[in-house]
């Protein structure tokens, strides 16, 4: 499996567009949009679609109080503040705080989260299983390091701005590769 799979990744702020209800062709909107999407609204349900990123506001069903986010200066209310997501089964609620006072012409959106932090926390600590034939590699040791040392060099290639987790992550797959090849499973 993927590991990029199971980040969750969340995007809030104050976009300044206008999504609006849902269009026909939309499938990262929900069918409680406030109002009407304005041109770069559309453009913000086009990076949702192409980043796979659910805007979460328009799947709450809520009064329209609880929706609108900015009031403009004719008085009309916009929706105009979106928390954006990939995966919508983590967010129980999103919704507009209307009696928080702040020094701002917008309200402020918030949302409730739900993590299953003992399901995440055995993904960080639980290890690949070892199906590797310990014993054949043992056998093939020096043939398994030269091996090693070939994919090695290649990695002088990698840009100095990769950190040091995607290195890692990169070193430890290229052993669990190489191991695989030499000695079985």
């Amino acid at each position: 499996m993927d590991s990029s799979k199971s980040h969750y990744k969340i995007v809030m702020g104050d976009f300044n567009v206008k999504v609006g209800t849902k269009q026909s062709s939309d499938t990262k909107v929900g069918n409680f949009g406030f109002g009407k999407r304005n041109k770069r609204g559309e453009k913000l349900v086009e990076f949702s679609e192409a980043n796979r990123l659910f805007i979460s506001n328009t799947f709450y069903k809520k009064p329209s109080q609880r929706k609108w986010t900015w009031k403009g200066p004719n008085g009309t209310k916009n929706e105009i503040n979106y928390v954006l997501s990939n995966n919508r089964e983590i967010l129980q609620d999103v919704s507009v705080l209307n009696s928080f006072k702040v020094s701002s012409d917008r309200r402020m959106v918030r949302c409730k989260l739900k993590l299953n932090t003992r399901l995440e926390r055995k993904k960080l600590i639980r290890g690949t299983p070892s199906v590797l034939n310990l014993e054949n590699l043992g056998k093939h040791r020096q043939t398994f390091e030269i091996e090693l040392g070939n994919r090695f060099s290649a990695l002088e290639e990698l840009e100095d701005e990769e950190d040091i987790d995607s290195r890692n992550k990169i070193l430890t797959e290229i052993t669990r590769e190489t191991a695989k090849e030499i000695a079985g499973t």
